[in-house]
């Protein structure tokens, strides 16, 4: 065996060092890298590096060298790793800030779809999950009370885009998101009862009145918070999108009345395919009429905002409140609909005339000319019906948030509210102002069609109405029988 050369001997000096190496290599960790083990020893035994000869002579000074040297390389890898990390902390936080940016991109553009399912699941759970903190317990039913009405409006009125339509331009409000149908309608009303009936007053209940309760309640503002929460949503998101539905739908629902008029009477006879493309204008579903279940909706909610329990610091019942917004915002939609509505042909075409035409025609020739002036196109007629239409269901929402005295009476044992006297007169009084508005125009006709002095302009007027309204319902019969053969 050849002898190891002198030049790959090693000194004792790195006989030392290897010697520590190999025994601190057994603390080393299995997931450190070998780079990161030197830098390791490294910092414990820094190696020294002498410059001159009269440095090494003393050992003094080579330790202090060897102090100072050590702190620069310490400093010098301190700094770099920190700013390292910095940049590494950087990358994450863009890193985050485009994945939330890809994430609401994604939902912009494909949104998730309402369940309601998931919704009633995540209420239940909230109301199971008293845990003796009725201030957290109370926060988080609010909050699945919240959830729970954005799936609903999301349900029952973001499925569906509503086209503009060619009867009535609506007045400028939220109805232009979409309209509910029957299955809608149907699925979601048993969610919305749950949380009138059920989840609201577990809200109100842990709620204590500090008068009747005798330990320290917490602050008036948060119950008003929650309770307030709740309530705005309920409207918000349900009772103001179904009230502002009618106007749309009792536009669609006519809308077929003036695609007939495109088929004339020359066109009859044409065979099987003029008939095929006569009932497909009135298909099922452009005819299914869902206003008599957005307002037994609306009835059935009212009914369960009646019988929560009072507020817990007014004492006062939360349904009048609700009752004042909807019936208020109804009187703004009628006169939205009689403001935007525009006027019939009829009002620009009647001229006053002279004693000498009315001599010179007779009775039945007059009488035809006022019939036609008013009766105006097919498309006045069906407008005037869709005003009529929706009006009617308007009316019905109205009388629902009209307080009934009796049973107020019974409940309480004195008259209604102060606050229900106000709701009664703000109603009146706009119903006035819608009557006025009708009785302007009916002057206005009136005096145009020359009523004399003996007051037969108001009688001509109301028959003119009498036939306007019989070529209306004569159209809709006409349409009824086109759909039966």
């Amino acid at each position: 065996m050849r002898a190891m050369p002198h030049a790959l001997k090693p000194d004792s000096s790195s006989v030392i060092r290897i010697a520590i190496a190999f025994a601190a290599l057994k603390h080393k960790s299995r997931g450190q890298s070998i780079a990161s083990y030197i830098l390791d020893l490294q910092s414990h035994f820094p190696l020294v590096c002498i410059g001159t000869e009269e440095e090494s002579r003393s050992l003094e000074a080579g330790a202090e060298l060897s102090i100072v040297v050590s702190e620069r390389a310490t400093e010098k890898w301190r700094a770099h790793a920190l700013e390292l990390e910095k940049q590494l902390e950087g990358l994450k936080a863009q890193r985050d800030a485009e994945q939330e940016d890809w994430c609401a991109f994604l939902h912009s553009q494909h949104p998730p779809h309402a369940s309601l399912v998931d919704a009633y699941t995540s209420l239940k759970g909230a109301l199971s999950s008293y845990g003796g903190d009725k201030c957290a317990y109370a926060s988080r039913l609010t909050d699945a009370i919240t959830r729970a009405f954005e799936v609903l409006h999301a349900f029952l009125f973001s499925n569906q885009r509503a086209a503009p339509s060619p009867v009535l331009p609506g007045p400028p409000t939220q109805t232009r998101r979409g309209n509910p149908d029957t299955p809608h309608i149907s699925m979601a009303s048993p969610l919305l009862m749950y949380i009138l009936q059920t989840a609201l007053p577990m809200l109100l209940r842990t709620h204590e009145n500090p008068k009747r309760s005798g330990h320290q309640a917490r602050a008036e503002s948060d119950t008003h918070a929650n309770i307030d929460k709740a309530i705005n949503h309920l409207i918000d998101c349900v009772l103001l999108p179904s009230l502002r539905s009618f106007v749309p739908l009792c536009n669609t629902r006519l809308a077929p009345l003036l695609a007939t008029k495109k088929v004339g009477v020359r066109d009859k006879g044409k065979g099987k395919e003029f008939d095929k493309a006569k009932t497909s204008n009135f298909s099922p579903l452009q005819l299914t009429d869902t206003r008599t279940d957005i307002l037994t909706l609306l009835g059935m909610s009212l009914a369960a905002l009646d019988a929560l329990p009072p507020h817990p610091y007014s004492n006062g019942c939360i349904a009048t409140g609700v009752k004042e917004h909807l019936g208020l915002e109804t009187i703004r939609e009628l006169e939205a609909l009689y403001t935007l509505s525009p006027q019939p042909k009829s009002q620009t075409l009647l001229r006053p005339e002279g004693r000498s035409s009315e001599a010179a025609s007779t009775e039945s020739e007059k009488r035809a000319q006022r019939l036609q002036n008013l009766a105006g196109t097919r498309e006045d007629r069906i407008r005037a019906l869709a005003v009529k239409d929706a009006a009617w269901y308007l009316c019905s929402v109205v009388n629902l948030c009209i307080p009934q005295t009796g049973a107020m009476e019974a409940a309480n044992g004195k008259v209604m509210s102060e606050s229900s006297v106000l709701l009664v007169k703000a109603l009146v009084d706009g119903v006035g102002r819608l009557l006025r508005m009708a009785a302007n125009v009916g002057n206005d006709v009136g005096q145009g069609e020359g009523g004399g002095r003996d007051g037969n302009g108001v009688v001509e007027q109301g028959k003119k109405t009498y036939a306007v309204d019989a070529r209306i319902y004569s159209d809709l019969a006409k349409l009824r029988a086109s759909q039966v053969h």
